[in-house]
């Protein structure tokens, strides 16, 4: 019998917590039968390979140097109507699976995406940001569902997103081809799409902070360095969409999600800053798409024209007092 839910589990390099994620799944609510397990890895592990191939979990050793190439492989190798991801780092909670077979019970659902948890290292939970249920069906000719979406962060992160068949195979040639931000190409692609998205923030990912991220590894310069290469790559993913689903000259979110990547790079230090014109529309854009957030960003990226070092330094700080709770 098919299963009704592919788990897509990447890992690249890094062994330590995948028999977490690995497990995690094999402990859900639903009957194993109704999951199908693939993890797509770069590294060969005697232990691991034995425990996948006892456990009946599609065991694939690939090398492509992108997560979306992961991902895309991953959907290649599938069988099922819905598909979820997971980074490797990561878990879901006991209910997650059992939670998106009921949201795609519609069929005209084809993206789901849940609240996290954060965790330690060791995989305690270090902050309970869960304050009562909400939930948003999102579609891309309604502004408010769309700004609610964002306020959810229904845009952000692999193992918090399931999407239906379809539209990841539709997907597969894109995700190998962009570098970066594939959450935000999963989301904007859907919003896109005639289908309806649910933001949920439930909390059914279990989301891992670790000093081996990438993310916090090094000292102030290291890490502005490192973020700037990302948002360029992530400005180049958000380009694609603007060009693709949206126009530069007419607000939307897809205008949003590129001019945020400005925003993001100007206060991250980097010598190119938002014009007149491109402050006007960020501006428009957040009023009608975005939230608090976006407009902190943008009064930042603004202040970095002033004074770039103290910007960049204030962004470094509160990026690090959130990785390292």
């Amino acid at each position: 019998m098919m299963a009704n839910v592919s788990v897509i589990i990447s890992a690249h390099d890094r062994k330590k917590y995948v028999m977490n994620a690995i497990k995690s799944v094999l402990d859900q609510s639903v009957g194993r039968d109704k999951i199908e397990i693939i993890l797509v890895k770069n590294f060969s592990d005697v232990a691991l390979d034995n425990f996948c191939e006892k456990n009946k979990i599609k065991n694939v050793l690939f090398f492509g140097p992108t997560l979306g190439e992961k991902m895309a492989r991953g959907i290649m190798e599938s069988s099922s109507e819905i598909i979820c991801f997971l980074d490797d780092d990561d878990m879901f909670e006991p209910n997650k699976v059992e939670n998106v077979l009921k949201a795609f019970n519609e069929d005209d659902i084809v993206y789901y995406h849940n609240g996290v948890r954060i965790i330690d290292e060791d995989g305690r939970i270090v902050e309970k940001n869960y304050t009562g249920r909400m939930r948003v069906n999102v579609r891309l000719n309604d502004a408010r569902s769309i700004k609610m979406a964002r306020k959810l962060n229904g845009d952000w992160y692999m193992s918090c997103i399931s999407v239906r068949r379809d539209f990841a195979v539709s997907m597969i040639d894109t995700l190998k081809s962009l570098p970066a931000s594939f959450d935000k190409l999963m989301y904007y692609s859907a919003l896109a799409s005639k289908g309806v998205l649910i933001v949920d923030n439930a909390p059914l990912t279990r989301y891992r902070l670790h000093s081996s991220l990438t993310t916090v590894i090094g000292d102030q310069d290291h890490f502005l360095k490192r973020k700037l290469i990302f948002f360029n790559k992530s400005a180049d993913t958000a380009k694609y969409l603007l060009n693709k689903y949206g126009d530069p000259k007419t607000s939307s979110p897809y205008r949003l999600f590129y001019l945020h990547e400005l925003m993001m790079l100007s206060a991250l230090g980097s010598v190119n800053k938002l014009s007149y014109r491109e402050t006007l529309n960020a501006l428009q854009d957040i009023f009608h798409y975005g939230n608090r957030a976006d407009l902190i960003w943008l009064i930042l990226s603004l202040f970095s024209k002033v004074s770039g070092k103290m910007t960049s330094t204030i962004v470094y700080r509160y990026m690090m007092n959130y990785f390292l709770l």
